[in-house]
């Protein structure tokens, strides 16, 4: 009884740790499969089992996304990037415990969130011109997960941090920063786009 309880413990302990960086170099994440111990590979700066990374959503579908309304100068497109209050509410707790009115903050978060990310659409639309770019890549930043109990987090979730765009535009190579992306729900969204 005691050693099934204690391979039970231990194979806990290694399915929480799974998607860890056993190996890299530096905290921000793998940069290649050689930074994973065992058989898996790096998806995203994380280090996962070859059959979760054919079936996750990779951060570049995302930073696609991004680009793509950046160049058609489309907001809407812009918008599916974002987080959904129902991506919010399941990953962090927004409500206060002195909230009276629950729901009108957590609106007001959301709305303060759309109206940050809208804002930067408009600054990355000035500060470049867009037209005719071709998307080149897209380089993963720094993994700096969010441990439960951070930054309001009700879960353990997976952030990518000072990301790259990198694209081409009059056959000249530039590259575009993207502040935050979280993982919500088995999904990439935007958190921030400019610092």
């Amino acid at each position: 009884m005691r050693n099934g309880l204690i391979l039970i413990v231990l194979a806990l302990l290694i399915a929480c740790t799974s998607c860890q960086v056993e190996n890299a170099p530096d905290a921000g994440g793998c940069r290649r499969d050689t930074d994973c111990q065992g058989e898996r590979v790096c998806v995203d700066r994380i280090c996962r089992f070859p059959e979760e990374a054919e079936t996750v959503e990779r951060a570049e579908v995302v930073v696609r996304r991004i680009f793509d309304a950046l160049v058609a100068d489309q907001e809407r497109y812009y918008m599916g990037a974002w987080p959904l209050s129902g991506d919010l509410t399941w990953g962090f707790d927004l409500v206060n415990e002195d909230d009276t009115n629950p729901e009108a903050g957590v609106e007001e978060i959301v709305t303060t969130r759309e109206n940050n990310l809208a804002g930067d659409f408009t600054e990355a639309r000035r500060r470049r011109d867009w037209d005719g770019a071709e998307f080149v890549r897209f380089d993963p930043g720094l993994y700096k997960p969010i441990a439960q109990g951070e930054q309001r987090a009700i879960r353990d979730l997976e952030r990518l941090s000072e990301s790259t765009l990198v694209y081409k535009r009059n056959g000249v190579e530039k590259s575009f920063g993207i502040k935050e992306l979280i993982r919500l729900r088995g999904r990439w969204k935007l958190f921030d786009l400019l610092d």
